[in-house]
């Protein structure tokens, strides 16, 4: 009778060990995708600024000055 008790108490220790570790890999794959989000947005962010820096030309310096004191 006492063996079964034991027994029983290592199977909810060993399910609930189970149910602790489904949840670990749930929260892992939630924070690997918010990054892989974050940094699909980040390289889209740094393509759209090389592509305005490409379009300035040589001197984007001049272009911003130009754009923010006379922008017609």
């Amino acid at each position: 009778m006492k063996s079964l008790r034991v027994e029983s108490w290592i199977s909810i220790a060993a399910n609930m060990g189970v149910i602790i570790g489904l949840v670990l890999v749930f929260i892992e794959i939630k924070q690997n995708t918010d990054i892989t989000k974050a940094q699909i947005k980040a390289d889209y962010h740094l393509h759209d600024m090389a592509l305005e820096l490409k379009m300035m030309g040589d001197h984007p310096v001049g272009s911003y000055t130009k754009a923010l004191y006379s922008p017609k």
